[in-house]
C-alpha cells in the first residue's frame, strides 16, 4: 500500500467569482490535511484533523521504513537463493 499525509491550502469557490472583479488574489483558507492512498489501482483521498495528521504522518513514515527493511531482506533473499541454486546446478 502507498500512501502519503499532506498539509494544502484551499480557495473558496465563491471567492473565485469575486477574484474576477478584483485585481487581488483569493484568500487561502487552512490549513487542510488529507491521506491519500490507492486501493484497487483507485486513489482514495480522506480529510483528516490535524491531530490525525499527525497521526497518519507517523504512520506512513514507519510504513515506508518497513517497506525499504522487507526490500532489503528480499534482496538478500535472492541472493542467497541464487548462489544456492548456482552451486547446486555446477556440482
Amino acid at each position: 500500500m502507498s500512501a502519503r499525509a499532506v498539509s494544502c491550502a484551499a480557495s473558496c469557490p465563491a471567492e473565485n467569482l469575486v477574484a474576477a472583479a478584483w485585481p487581488t488574489p483569493p484568500q487561502l483558507h487552512g490549513p487542510y490535511y488529507q491521506w491519500t492512498y490507492k486501493v484497487k489501482g483507485k486513489t482514495r483521498t480522506v480529510r483528516l484533523t490535524e491531530e490525525q495528521a499527525r497521526f497518519f504522518e507517523k504512520s506512513v513514515t514507519n510504513h515506508r521504513q518497513l517497506r525499504r527493511i522487507i526490500r532489503k531482506r528480499e534482496q538478500y533473499s535472492l541472493k542467497k537463493t541464487d548462489k544456492i541454486l548456482g552451486a547446486i546446478s555446477h556440482s
